[in-house]
């Protein structure tokens, strides 16, 4: 069969039976290796293109090959090629490689007609894939400190689905800046993914577990409001809402820590252009927990870039699905106090998500009520109290 037309099937089939792992597929270049200076002698992938040899591919039998083309869109999503650090490349493909391949033999099925019957179908890993029970559900960090020290004690490197550094347009390492956003990519792209699934209905466990860890909100909003909101207001612990922090580190059910009788609060988003998708997304998230734990009357959200783009208000006990995000221009925090002060909104708290990229703004005071500045890695506002989240 022409490898092109054999590629073409498995990532048709990638998207029909398992789309969790195909959409994104279906946005990821699949290149035949460079005949001077190969990439790979087998498979391989840099984040950004699936590298093939297509003497290898006309080997590999269909479900050999959907199996390795999956295994290196796991690499992407789980973004291992911008996690080595200064990691050994051989150990940490072995560690990868250790991470991924339990997730495709044992959480990945999909339903297809075997001599006209429905059958449950499970992914084909081609000879020499590395598979040890004893590193399922570890991420790749963990199985690299776990595995032997001794190099002449390694399992034996797969022949196929490597995973390389990524790289900027000029062929260098990426810049610390580039890394970050690199990062945010991928999680955009997890997202996707995720959503993609959902039709189907065959997302694996450990992928959904991951996306539960990415949209984990990052303040304890309960302990923060109970050591700056005016007044000190009064913390119960309620079982009427699941403590989901830590239901999802430990597993167990425990009471929500709430504060009671806290007044009206005004949650403020930075929409600038110099927020990434992934910062918003997180907004979200520490808003609906903001509303669970702290148990405001009322919150009142405002976005804002240059100016103020959009004001909602949503009463105790709301959950936000979503927000429809305004913005993209240039950064200013004042006209958020001042819209505060014009409109006479309700305030006994101001809760200001942003990346705090501004300059010097005239006429910026600070008001009669706390200010919290949530931030990713500025540490330096004009008034309040600042925390960051990284």
């Amino acid at each position: 069969m022409d490898t092109n037309l054999k590629i073409a099937r498995c990532k048709t089939k990638a998207l029909t039976a398992v789309p969790f792992f195909g959409a994104p597929l279906l946005g990821i270049d699949v290149v035949e290796v460079d005949p001077v200076h190969p990439q790979t002698e087998t498979m391989c992938t840099d984040g950004k293109r699936i590298y093939y040899n297509p003497d290898v591919v006309d080997e590999w039998s269909e479900p050999e090959l959907l199996f390795v083309m999956l295994h290196e869109v796991a690499h992407i999503l789980w973004g291992h090629h911008l996690r080595r650090g200064n990691r050994d490349p051989m150990r940490w493909n072995i560690a990868c490689d250790y991470a991924i391949n339990p997730i495709l033999v044992h959480e990945v099925e999909y339903t297809a007609k075997v001599d006209g019957v429905e059958t449950v179908v499970h992914l084909t890993m081609p000879e020499g894939g590395l598979y040890d029970v004893q590193y399922r559900n570890m991420a790749a960090e963990k199985i690299y400190d776990l595995l032997p020290k001794d190099d002449d004690e390694l399992p034996e490197p797969q022949s196929w689905g490597d995973v390389m550094d990524a790289t900027g347009d000029d062929g260098e390492g990426l810049t610390e800046e580039q890394l970050d956003a690199a990062k945010a990519q991928v999680d955009v792209m997890f997202a996707q993914a995720i959503e993609a699934g959902k039709g189907v209905g065959n997302i694996p466990a450990s992928a959904q577990e991951h996306y539960k860890r990415m949209l984990r909100p990052k303040v304890d909003w309960a302990d923060k409001f109970h050591t700056t909101v005016k007044g000190g207001r009064e913390l119960e612990r309620s079982r009427s809402k699941v403590n989901r922090r830590q239901y999802y580190l430990h597993g167990g059910v425990e009471p929500s820590m709430r504060l009671t009788g806290v007044a009206p609060l005004v949650f403020a988003i930075d929409t600038s252009g110099s927020m990434s998708e992934k910062y918003l997304r997180q907004s979200i998230s520490e808003l609906n927990t903001l509303i669970e734990e702290v148990a405001p009357e009322q919150v009142t959200v405002i976005q804002c870039d240059y100016d103020v783009t959009d004001v909602q208000v949503f009463q105790s006990g709301d959950t936000v699905e979503g927000l429809n995000i305004t913005g993209g221009g240039g950064t200013r925090i004042k006209p958020v106090f001042d819209y505060i002060d014009e409109h006479q909104i309700p305030c006994e708290q101001l809760v200001y998500l942003t990346d705090l990229d501004i300059g010097q703004e005239d006429g910026l005071r600070e008001p009669d009520y706390p200010v919290l500045f949530i931030t990713y890695d500025k540490l330096y506002a004009p008034f309040g109290e600042v925390v960051s989240i990284n």
